[in-house]
């Protein structure tokens, strides 16, 4: 896979299951349109595919909370054509063009690279100290995401192990040596380590 990324020129986001920080903005674009479709849906919610076109020309036509620009705009330099024909059309010269375009990817970059800076310090505001897992250490794996086949789950175990650490995957994640017959993947967040 790492092969197969660096021929498409593109960067691998590894992350685990329930822990979506790893990739945020995604997360948020899911939000938004799931809440669009939440609206919209019928009662049976099987016609959810017939809004995705409308969620997707909502999302684009919608000021981005991060850059304070509308994403259509960014990506083709000028709004999204709404059928109003009774708006004059400008046909600027193409250098004038360019260079406005240009700019408001500039000004975009540099808002986003902003906000994520404050919002990686809004996270390490909250983030607990690491703690300091390696390899061979032995942890407990909390069951806040593991389903058993007991009746009720306050009444089941509240964490599993102890399991040795195998890996140590990066961002905050680690491979467990796991029971055998355990049907589930063996990398966890350090948050379900104790």
């Amino acid at each position: 896979m790492e092969e197969f990324t660096k021929v498409l020129e593109t960067k691998r986001q590894l992350s685990t299951a329930y822990h979506p920080q790893t990739d945020g903005q995604m997360e948020r674009i899911n939000q938004e349109i799931g809440t669009f479709l939440w609206h919209y849906v019928n009662y049976q919610q099987d016609n959810w595919t017939d809004w995705l076109s409308a969620a997707e020309f909502q999302y684009n036509n919608k000021k981005h909370a991060a850059t304070g620009r509308i994403p259509f705009k960014l990506n083709f330099g000028r709004h999204l054509w709404k059928g109003d024909l009774m708006v004059q059309i400008e046909i600027p010269r193409v250098e004038e063009f360019m260079k406005e375009l240009q700019k408001s990817w500039e000004q975009a970059i540099n808002t986003m690279e902003e906000v994520q800076k404050n919002m990686k310090q809004q996270f390490d505001k909250k983030r607990r100290n690491p703690q300091g897992l390696k390899i061979d250490n032995h942890v407990w794996l909390e069951n806040k995401n593991i389903q058993s086949n007991r009746p009720s789950k306050k009444l089941d175990n509240k964490r599993y192990g102890p399991f040795r650490i195998a890996k140590d995957i990066g961002l905050e994640a680690f491979q467990l040596e796991l029971l055998e017959g355990w049907m589930i993947h063996n990398v966890f967040n350090e948050d379900l380590l104790i």
